[in-house]
């Protein structure tokens, strides 16, 4: 059973509000707006209990990033798993596929 709790929540009124199944569904609908991208290749991984989205450039598979998905002042956002910094509002896939692209072909997640 996956760890129902935040990655990065806020208040504990937040934690209230939150489900591991809205997360999955989050990352879901991520991992499909990823896939699309011919450029990009993705799958969901549970890490320490949570699920993550992990990331790569095609033909460049040292360059990796995981993004989560934290429920932060009433909102669900897609964030930088390592620092939780936001990349964009759940409601914005193919905003958050292009910040991802972008990254990645700039370097970040070079391992």
């Amino acid at each position: 059973m996956e760890n129902m709790q935040p990655r990065c929540a806020v208040t504990e009124k937040d934690q209230g509000m939150l489900s591991g199944g809205e997360r999955r569904a989050y990352l879901s609908a991520l991992d499909r707006g990823v896939a699309a991208d011919p450029g990009l290749a993705c799958g969901i991984v549970i890490h320490r209990g949570t699920p993550i989205l992990n990331v790569v450039q095609v033909g460049a598979a040292r360059r990796m990033v995981e993004v989560g998905c934290d429920h932060r002042d009433g909102r669900w956002r897609y964030v930088w798993a390592d620092s939780g910094e936001v990349i964009a509002p759940v409601g914005d896939v193919a905003g958050a596929v292009r910040v991802l692209a972008r990254e990645l072909a700039a370097g970040r997640g070079c391992r």
